[in-house]
């Protein structure tokens, strides 16, 4: 076999497995100025967990630092489509409940509403209604990959990159959350954002008034229960490829919007303060008048 023979089929055999693919979506976020690991590869409780990237973006101000970090796989399937059935979200699709967050600055996730179950909720005061990455009004809800054989392991590959990503989210956030707990000079603010890049068809299934409509998608929401008392709900956003560059246009938007947001809270929260404190001066100088 020449030399050219040989390269030519590494390179038919990288694109078959995707390998060609993962680089492509990496250099789209490197481009951009996302920081990016590759093939990230983390001990947890349920096992080895393999991330294909992991990448992220920061915004710093005089309060700390706010930031979006991406929890990407990477799937390829050119013949058999990724299929969803697709219904109407409803008020347990909270953005609160479904999209994580850790942060350094305890009152950022300080709420009457927040619980030990549901350590992962911004602020109620945050408002993250308005952003990109919550602007549907389908989500997916069931899935399966279609034309494939139930007994084939490759019948498994939507549900394995959920699998994924959840033992990874399940593990960083509770790691993040107990270094968090440690004295810092540093406000870090974190988003997650857990994305399924696929080279193929996308399709969304949908039945309303007994109508079934079956159509091509660019891109699909989808909320899934994590099976994990802590981490709860989860929206986990699959993308097809040709959508992707638009995606990450709207992450940046949404980092800019969450960063200012954070600001405006704490600028918030320190007026309030201000405003107790001097309170609270003026009732004890009113007492030792009366005296």
């Amino acid at each position: 076999m020449s030399k050219e023979e040989l390269k030519k089929r590494i390179l038919d055999e990288a694109r078959k497995r995707g390998f060609l693919f993962e680089i492509d979506v990496q250099n789209l976020f490197d481009k951009r100025g996302w920081f990016t690991r590759p093939n990230a590869r983390f001990i947890t409780e349920d096992g080895e967990v393999e991330i294909d990237l992991l990448t992220h973006k920061t915004i710093s101000n005089k309060d700390g630092f706010n930031a979006l970090d991406v929890v990407c796989s990477c799937k390829k399937s050119e013949t058999k489509p990724w299929v969803f059935y697709l219904t109407k979200r409803n008020v347990l699709d909270n953005p609160h409940s479904t999209i994580k967050f850790t942060a350094t600055s305890e009152t950022v996730g300080k709420s009457s509403y927040v619980t030990g179950a549901k350590r992962y909720w911004l602020n109620q005061d945050i408002k993250i209604d308005d952003l990109n990455v919550n602007n549907f009004k389908l989500r997916g809800k069931t899935y399966y990959l279609a034309f494939s054989d139930p007994k084939n392991k490759k019948s498994r590959q939507i549900y394995e990159a959920i699998n994924e990503i959840i033992k990874f989210l399940k593990y960083e956030l509770a790691r993040r959350r107990e270094s968090n707990k440690q004295i810092t000079s540093q406000r870090i603010t974190t988003l997650y954002c857990p994305l399924i890049v696929l080279d193929g068809d996308l399709i969304g299934i949908t039945n309303e008034e007994r109508k079934v409509t079956v159509e091509e998608k660019n891109y699909i929401p989808l909320i899934i229960e994590s099976g994990d008392t802590l981490l709860g709900s989860l929206l986990i956003h699959v993308v097809k490829k040709d959508f992707l560059e638009k995606f990450i246009t709207n992450l940046e938007e949404d980092l800019e919007s969450f960063n200012k947001k954070i600001i405006q809270y704490l600028e918030k929260k320190e007026k309030q303060k201000a405003k107790q404190e001097k309170e609270e001066l003026m009732r004890s100088l009113n007492k030792l008048g009366e005296v």
